[in-house]
């Protein structure tokens, strides 16, 4: 089946992606030259008609199964075909950011259903590098839903956590399925990803201080996983644009709470 071989290709991108991020954990690096994935993208690219066909795979209505299999493997490939050169980035950003797949990518970000919900923030996240996009997604007034659901899995809130998908587990050990914990772990990573664009809006501040993006920043932190650091790290220098912000970062002792950080060889 069509979603079978999808979800098989995107574990490979995942897994190829991932070894390159634990290098390099910039998903804006051109380094990826240097590594499989890029050879794996760019099989990806070499027939235009692929990553059309994927996007319609996604957009389409009939065949849950096929729709879940063909975003997550978007996801898997997008940081990457979002760093290709000019015409194959163009492609896929032309696709990403079309009226009817921006429409969908919203739906399924309202429904806060999983997994739809956590795919269709990975490639928010990609969307919003079109300034056009970006500024369209903060005229929705999304942004707080957004940041609410970030914060609830950042602290772990009963009515995230224990919603339909989010405990499923995975299959057998060497399933390619995800489990529940596994994608709510990667749609934190989503998440901050989009308040990386999204928080340098004015129009964000307010809804950033009155959720505590700040506590939601020094908690992420925290975290052992270096992409997770980094992804904080570039929320906060985001959100430290604004002069009110960075009084409340200075006000609770944040730059001391920086200090304790590993060194990024990156």
């Amino acid at each position: 089946m069509a979603s079978d071989a999808l979800i098989k290709a995107a574990a490979l991108f995942e897994r190829e992606e991932r070894a390159f991020r634990d290098k390099c954990s910039d998903s804006f690096s051109r380094d990826r030259e240097l590594y499989v994935i890029w050879e794996m993208l760019e099989c990806v690219v070499r027939n235009e008609t692929v990553l059309s066909s994927l996007f319609t795979a996604v957009e389409q209505r009939r065949d849950a199964v096929l729709q879940t299999a063909a975003a997550r493997f978007l996801v898997a490939a997008a940081p990457g075909l979002a760093m290709m050169p000019s015409l194959q980035q163009s492609l896929f950003m032309e696709l990403l950011t079309q009226e009817s797949m921006e429409n969908r990518l919203f739906e399924w970000v309202e429904a806060g259903a999983l997994p739809m919900c956590a795919f269709a923030e990975g490639l928010l996240a990609l969307a919003l590098l079109d300034d056009q996009y970006a500024d369209e997604t903060v005229r929705r007034n999304i942004v707080p839903k957004l940041l609410r659901r970030l914060r609830g899995l950042v602290f772990e809130d009963e009515t995230i956590m224990n919603a339909p998908g989010a405990k499923r587990m995975g299959g057998e050990e060497d399933s390619l399925e995800l489990s529940g914990p596994e994608l709510l772990e990667r749609e934190k990573l989503y998440l901050v990803a989009t308040m990386c664009t999204l928080m340098s809006y004015k129009e964000c501040l307010a809804i950033a201080l009155q959720e505590g993006a700040l506590d939601i920043i020094l908690a992420l932190l925290k975290s052992k996983d270096k992409m997770v650091v980094h992804e904080a790290l570039r929320m906060l220098g985001t959100l430290l644009s604004h002069r009110k912000f960075a009084l409340v970062f200075l006000e609770a002792n944040g730059l001391e709470q920086l200090l304790p950080l590993p060194d990024m060889t990156y």
